[in-house]
């Protein structure tokens, strides 16, 4: 028979047996004897077999004694609960591991587990953790690093026992399973550094398992290689643009297999600002030559190239003008079509971006175009001058010309008789000469010092001639380019423009006069000239819709100049609109009437308007005066017909008669107008003067003839030009005029 007990189990098995005599009873097992008929087994661990031996001796009345024996056997299976089960990793058919705690395995690797124990009965198995299994197998397929964790293998059986309860016997081993996986790198943005500051990025590693790791970075451009987590550039120039790249390592050790290296990377570009910079600037064809020599009329390209981090604002200047200006670019080009003489001169590249603290780079070059000589238009050139005696004058010249003229290019003469006489350095004259101006100064005027003054300038490209007048002072010369700005003009003012003429050697003060077109009557404004070339004037609290005779005229202490051009001009309507629906506008012209009779009324007319020029000149309210004081003495006749003495009215200001008379009668004509030989008076006795016409250039650059101007009691006398002397002409071709013959 068999008996089931469980493994720790104490109890006794009784052997019974027939007999007569009562048979003795003994166990035999595992080579003991015991004799007794109850086996009693302690804390039974292994599977035992027990026999009992049942004897008794029969002794016969009549016979001979005989020994007795029977015995029976009992097997005793001892059941036990599951022992702690072993894990194996299996990766495959040939690579088995018992593993007792840990195991590591690179992530997407595919193993199984398998979980065995020694139990009687057998156990059933069940696996606990991010994946579970009720079977003694674990397969895990492609493991990610969040399936790492504790794995627990559970060992289950049922025990059963003959005699007595049922009895449940479990066990469990866990199991540490680590996921190995490289090292990655996070976000990394593209980098911005400005030049000559510190760059410092770290590289943003996001640690692997295990946790150990390397990093490293390169520069794709050079291979440049840089240890650690920190890309570190002291002082970062616009060469260290470019695409840098951070790597990191780190070694995995899985616990069935070989060492594997774990590897990520991720590239930036790192992009650098810096200030604009003019790298090239130069005339096409001329590379790498400054300064440059082109022939007049040519067309020549000017080329600029930047290095600029952002790309800038670009400007090509000539001297101080803005020839051609371009935002966002790294190279520019302007065209020179047919080149001139003032285009020599110094042509500056400027390039800026928001790198170049307000301060533009630049870059020059110099342009030399090969002409004759001829007047700068960069400096005023006066020809005429108006002088006392004993007066200093200095009459200056500055030429542009290239080649540049030696100093003994330059020829000072002056007209004498009918000959031009050479002057040199003497105690009354003094010639300086430097560079491209010359200057001829007389140190005590005299009387005959006045005349015609004559430079000749030359080179080898050609020569050129400018002739000056020195002479007493005189009435002023009438003002020119009179006219109406009309994109000024309102309902109730006008604005007009005019350039000053010659003064004649004593300030000159300007009359400004002005009347309706249906009256007579002109209204008067002194403007004093305060040195501008060009003059602007608004005349206020005029009527709307209205058409004004405009004109204007200037004098000094020795007389009036003769007026300009009278100018018609209408000011603006006023909108219909407005007048409709502003009711105001009846008060204001009914206003206007009421006034309008108190000032035909009015014996004497005073006009005060509000003085508006160009530039800042001071705003005047003077009042009108005649040309000398002696004038201011002379009577004339009043609205009511008497004779007043101006000093006697007071302020003086007066209406004038319209100057009708001064713009036609040639007997005012001005000292430097051209003469027409019927005008002139054989008899008149007036004190000699010489006027010349100076500097005009006819049809193809040719200088057209010099007029002399006797006092009029001479016969004035008209010079017809000299065949063209050889040796003498302009890059141009142009034909100069001989004038040594001069009368």
């Amino acid at each position: 028979m068999s008996l089931k007990v469980v493994s720790g189990d104490t109890f006794k098995i009784a052997c019974t047996s027939n007999g007569q005599p009562e048979p003795t009873y003994s166990w035999s097992y595992n080579d003991k004897i015991n004799k007794s008929q109850v086996l009693t087994v302690s804390s039974i661990l292994n599977d035992l077999v027990a026999t009992c031996v049942a004897s008794n001796v029969m002794n016969e009345t009549v016979g001979e004694l005989r020994e007795g024996m029977a015995q029976a056997s009992v097997t005793i299976n001892v059941l036990y609960p599951p022992m702690s089960p072993t894990i194996s990793l299996q990766a495959d058919m040939s690579n088995v591991v018992n593993v007792s705690n840990e195991i590591t395995v690179i992530e997407r690797q595919s193993f199984t587990l398998e979980c065995q124990t020694i139990s009687k009965p057998v156990s059933s198995y069940s696996w606990y953790g991010p994946f579970t299994s009720t079977s003694s197998l674990l397969p895990l397929r492609d493991i990610t690093r969040e399936q790492s964790g504790t794995y627990s293998c559970y060992s289950f059986n049922e025990m059963q026992r003959t005699f007595g309860t049922k009895e449940k016997g479990e066990n469990s081993t866990s199991i540490a399973v680590h996921v190995l996986y490289a090292p990655e790198i996070g976000n990394l943005q593209p980098a911005k550094a400005i030049e000559r500051s510190l760059l410092n990025i770290t590289c943003p590693v996001v640690k692997g398992y295990p946790n150990a790791y390397t990093v490293f970075w390169t520069r794709k451009s050079d291979g440049q290689f840089w240890d650690g987590q920190n890309l570190l550039i002291p002082e970062i120039s616009r060469n260290d643009t470019g695409m840098y790249t951070c790597t990191v390592n780190n070694t995995m050790m899985p616990t069935a297999g070989e060492v594997v290296y774990g590897r990520n990377n991720r590239s930036i570009e790192l992009e650098v600002y810096y200030e604009a910079s003019v790298s090239d600037f130069y005339v096409k064809k001329h590379y790498g030559i400054n300064p440059v020599v082109i022939e007049e009329n040519a067309t020549v390209e000017l080329r600029c190239n930047l290095a600029s981090n952002p790309k800038p604002n670009v400007t090509i200047f000539h001297m101080s003008n803005i020839l051609k200006r371009q935002e966002g670019t790294l190279s520019m080009s302007h065209m020179l079509k047919t080149l001139r003489c003032e285009q020599s001169g110094v042509y500056k590249c400027t390039g800026i971006n928001a790198y170049n603290d307000l301060t533009p780079a630049e870059k020059y070059l110099t342009l030399y175009v090969r002409c004759f000589p001829r007047p700068s238009p960069h400096v005023i050139l006066q020809t005429k001058f108006f002088l006392d005696e004993h007066d200093r004058v200095t009459i200056s010249f500055t030429v542009i010309a290239y080649p540049i003229p030696a100093a003994n290019d330059y020829k000072w003469r002056k007209y004498v008789g009918s000959v031009w006489i050479p002057l040199e350095n003497n105690g009354n004259i003094i010639i300086d000469t430097s560079g491209l101006q010359t200057n001829l100064t007389i140190v005590d005027v005299g009387q005959t010092d006045f005349g015609t003054y004559r430079l000749e300038i030359q080179n080898p490209v050609g020569i050129y001639e400018q002739r000056f007048s020195v002479g007493p002072k005189v009435k002023p010369e009438p003002p020119s380019n009179f006219e109406h700005l009309e994109n000024s003009a309102s309902e109730e003012s006008l604005t007009v423009q005019w350039k000053p003429g010659l003064d004649g050697g004593y300030p000159q003060t300007f009359i400004l006069r002005y009347r309706k077109a249906s009256e007579k009557i002109w209204n008067e404004i002194s403007i004093e000239h305060e040195s501008e070339n060009t003059i602007n004037y608004t005349l206020t609290g005029l009527a709307s819709g209205t058409e004004y005779d405009i004109e204007i005229y200037s004098f000094n202490k020795l007389g009036q100049s003769a007026p300009t051009v009278t100018l018609r001009i209408k000011t603006q309507d006023i909108q219909r609109d407005a007048m409709t629906s502003n009711p105001s506008y009846i008060g204001i012209a009914a206003g206007s009437a009421a006034g309008l009779i108190v000032i035909i009324a009015g014996v004497v007319v005073i006009i005060v308007v509000r003085r508006r020029r160009s530039g800042n000149s001071q705003q005047s309210q003077e009042l009108v005066r005649y040309e000398n004081e002696d004038a201011l003495k002379q009577k004339r006749p009043m609205s009511d017909g008497k004779n007043e003495d101006y000093e006697e009215i007071g302020p003086p200001v007066v209406q004038r008669e319209p100057y009708e008379r001064l713009k036609t009668n040639r007997e005012t004509l001005h000292a430097y107008q051209d003469i027409d030989e019927s005008e002139v008076s054989h008899g008149d006795k007036r004190p000699k003067e010489i006027h010349v016409e100076i500097g005009k250039v006819g049809k193809a650059g040719q200088i057209v003839r010099y007029v002399t101007k006797e006092a009029e009691h001479e016969e004035k006398k008209i010079l017809a030009p000299p065949p063209r002397p050889k040796g003498k002409t302009t890059s141009n071709d142009c034909a100069l005029t001989d004038y040594e013959n001069l009368p």
